[in-house]
């Protein structure tokens, strides 16, 4: 399992056994070359079906990821790599334009300030890489969302702060809304575009 923290050093509770090793599957400069490989903690929930397919990181945006640091320790006991950045530019230089090499985002809108402020980015991302479950996570989101509504952008919202039980879900909804989202061939299909 790897947590991986760019271009910042990991700040919390978890103790790292420290390993540094080269990031693979991400092109990152070489300042950025390193990884932290943090052990699981068996004590900690599993979840049901947490298979993303990949070996490939899931990608958190947060410009304060100690706000998330439960949630990417869930992701992580999930033996699942999660590199953590504190902005969207980062994942755009890495996906716009070309496959973007992550398996999953998830986005701390919070942090990143309005919804509105991220969603071209957003969708600009959704139409080059089709294929990427994306979940959103903001406090300013009435409740959870697992619909289609906000499909052009992302395929899950949820309220912060967030369960484990609703992230489990999440991490499988998204995959399946994803799906959806592949196969309307990237338009926003009858569901369009709300806020």
């Amino acid at each position: 399992m790897k947590l991986i923290r760019w271009p910042f050093r990991r700040a919390g509770t978890m103790q790292p056994d420290i390993k540094q090793m080269p990031l693979s599957g991400a092109s990152v400069s070489r300042d950025e070359a390193h990884i932290q490989q943090y052990g699981i903690n068996p004590s900690r929930p599993q979840m049901f079906a947490c298979n993303l397919g990949s070996d490939s990181p899931v990608a958190l945006i947060s410009r304060h990821p100690e706000k998330l640091d439960q949630e990417i320790e869930w992701l992580s006991d999930q033996s699942l790599p999660v590199l953590v950045t504190h902005s969207l530019a980062n994942i755009a230089r890495q996906g716009f334009g070309g496959h973007c090499p992550f398996s999953m985002l998830v986005v701390d809108v919070d942090t990143l300030g309005d919804l509105e402020d991220v969603t071209d980015d957003l969708a600009r991302l959704r139409r080059d890489n089709a294929d990427l479950p994306v979940i959103l996570i903001s406090s300013g989101f009435a409740q959870d969302d697992f619909s289609c509504v906000r499909l052009p952008i992302a395929d899950v919202s949820l309220r912060w702060p967030v369960s484990f039980f609703r992230l489990e879900i999440a991490v499988s909804q998204a995959q399946a809304n994803n799906l959806e989202w592949q196969s309307r061939g990237n338009s926003a299909g009858p569901c369009g575009l709300q806020l």
